[in-house]
């Protein structure tokens, strides 16, 4: 029995993590086309079903440049860490400091039912920061709260995300007239 148990543990605690995608949608009444990244969960040891997803974000204004952030959601079974404004986003990009100023978490908290809490915070980033990260080696993050921290490391996996995340989008293929918008009969 006990051997059955540890066969299935990984596999439910694995099925609490959502899996790894890029969204994209249009805010035509803004006139902004917006890209993130979602559940790029980081690796390292959490408490229970404690974990950290730090994703990348751009978005684009007709007409304008893009804006890139850096968004941390963070789930946990267990204590809040009410992330609070100001420099609470540390990174150590190949054991250089980057220190990330936000908002905080305080109007991004929910609670999830038997999944605990979840709360969402955005640090604003230039392009460059994130090629850098994607080109980098060894990431460590530090998301700090109001009475302790997390820590987590980007796996080979993450890194590759961010690098695929980065890439310039396929061209997308032109439409043919049975792809027409008009309904079928």
């Amino acid at each position: 029995m006990r051997r059955i148990l540890a066969a299935l543990l990984p596999l439910v605690l694995s099925a609490c993590v959502p899996r790894y995608r890029v969204a994209e949608w249009r805010d035509d009444f803004e006139q902004t086309e917006t890209r993130q990244m979602r559940a790029n969960v980081l690796a390292g040891e959490g408490t229970g079903h404690d974990w950290l997803a730090l994703d990348a974000e751009s978005s684009r204004t007709r007409g304008d440049t893009a804006r890139y952030a850096l968004v941390v959601d963070y789930r946990t079974s267990g204590h809040p860490l009410r992330v609070p404004a100001g420099e609470t986003l540390v990174l150590l990009v190949d054991s250089q400091r980057v220190a990330l100023r936000g908002a905080g978490s305080s109007g991004h908290r929910a609670r999830s039912g038997v999944r605990g809490d979840r709360e969402q915070a955005r640090y604003p980033v230039f392009r460059t920061l994130l090629e850098r990260i994607a080109a980098a080696r060894i990431v460590r993050v530090r998301l700090a709260g109001q009475r302790y921290y997390v820590e987590r490391s980007f796996s080979t996996l993450n890194l590759r995300h961010l690098r695929e995340f980065l890439a310039p989008p396929a061209p997308k293929p032109p439409r043919t007239p049975t792809q027409a918008t008009t309904p079928q009969a």
